[in-house]
């Protein structure tokens, strides 16, 4: 169901229901028909995945998805960051920097989800490999959007929203990396609460993102 959704809603942000298929009649030319199709196979994937999680006969199946999946992921976000890097109108994306901030907020984002699961449900510590994988995500965060604030001088009208990206990430993540690997039991509430305090830094900084193109928009 969320897959669906997720589908529809790739279509619907799009200026015209009617017309929002047409877009995928550009694939040869177009990185945003490019994008909506890796995003659309992407749900397709995730879905066969899902599909055969509870199914021992279809493990070998059901390993083989996952990695399809996480390349395809990969591929649809590095592409959706294309589609802004090559807008006419921002030649301030137009570095590799954008494909990078979006790389990292997916890379924060999903490790983040992983662990939650881990704890708030199963309650188990969390293998020192993902713990290590989050600290280098934050990190990386850390640096790459410090580096794009620089790189992009209309950003310093949004510095509060970048600021709480940071503060958010940074912190949450280190909350959540010694929560992780502590022994002692959590409420599944406070492990999604600083869940929530990641997920609201990197809203933020999607919005201080798209808050610094030429024409304005108002959040």
């Amino acid at each position: 169901m969320a897959c669906f959704i997720g589908s529809v809603c790739l279509f619907s942000h799009l200026d015209s229901w009617l017309l929002a298929m047409n877009v995928l009649s550009g694939f040869g030319h177009s990185w945003l028909s490019r994008e909506l199709l890796a995003l659309l196979v992407l749900n397709v994937c995730t879905t066969l995945w899902m599909v055969s999680h509870n199914h021992d006969s279809r493990k070998p199946f059901h390993q083989w998805m996952g990695v399809v999946t996480s390349i395809t992921g990969i591929m649809a976000v590095l592409m959706s960051a294309h589609v802004y890097a090559l807008l006419p109108s921002r030649p301030e994306w137009n570095t590799v920097l954008t494909h990078l901030t979006f790389l990292c907020t997916v890379l924060v984002l999903g490790i983040t989800t992983v662990i939650v699961f881990i704890r708030a449900y199963d309650n188990l510590v969390v293998p020192s490999t993902i713990r290590y994988l989050l600290g280098l995500s934050v990190l990386a965060t850390l640096v790459v959007v410090t580096l794009f604030v620089r790189h992009i001088d209309k950003f310093a009208t949004h510095n509060w929203m970048t600021m709480y990206q940071l503060v958010g990430t940074v912190l949450g993540g280190a909350l959540l990396f010694v929560m992780a690997g502590n022994s002692n039991r959590y409420k599944p509430e406070w492990v999604f609460l600083v869940m929530l305090l990641i997920l609201s830094g990197e809203v933020a900084g999607r919005v201080s993102f798209y808050s610094s193109m030429v024409t304005p928009v108002h959040w």
